[in-house]
C-alpha cells in the first residue's frame, strides 16, 4: 500500500465539487466542455478541478484535436477501494471473510481484536 498515494487521493476526493466531477466521469467520457456545461461552472474552475484529480491518478485525459477528453481511471478507483477496505482489517483476514464468506467455526461468534501496526504515516 502506497500509503503517500492514496493521502492525495483523499484529498483530491474531499472537495464537493472534485467528488460530484468524479461522479460524472464515472458514467461516461466527457469533454471539458460538456463538464462546463453539466456544472454550470467556467472553464477556467474545471480545469483546477481536474487537474487536482489527475494529478491523484484519478481522472485520464485524451486529447483529440482541440479538444480535452477526460474519464475516470476505473483500475486507480478500484485498486484504492481494495486497499481502503484492506486498511482497516485485522493481518490475516481478507474482505471476504468479515463479510460473512469466511471460516463457519468463527460464524456466530464476535472477536475483539487489537491490532498494533508499525508507523505507515508520513511527516
Amino acid at each position: 500500500m502506497d500509503i503517500k498515494k492514496h493521502i492525495k487521493i483523499l484529498k483530491a476526493m474531499s472537495d464537493p465539487a472534485r467528488l460530484r466531477l468524479l461522479k460524472l466521469l464515472s458514467e461516461k467520457e466527457l469533454c471539458v466542455c460538456e463538464i462546463e456545461e453539466v456544472m454550470n461552472v467556467k472553464q477556467s474552475t474545471v480545469s483546477h478541478q481536474l487537474r487536482r484529480l489527475k494529478d491523484a491518478g484519478l481522472v485520464i485525459e485524451r486529447k483529440d484535436g482541440w479538444k480535452s477528453y477526460c474519464s475516470l481511471d476505473h483500475v486507480t478507483v478500484n485498486d484504492f477501494i481494495k486497499d481502503f477496505k484492506d486498511f482497516f482489517l485485522p493481518p490475516g483476514r481478507s474482505y471476504k471473510e468479515d463479510r460473512g464468506g469466511g471460516n463457519a467455526e468463527h460464524a456466530g461468534r464476535e472477536e475483539k481484536t487489537t491490532v498494533f501496526r508499525k508507523k505507515e504515516f508520513i511527516d
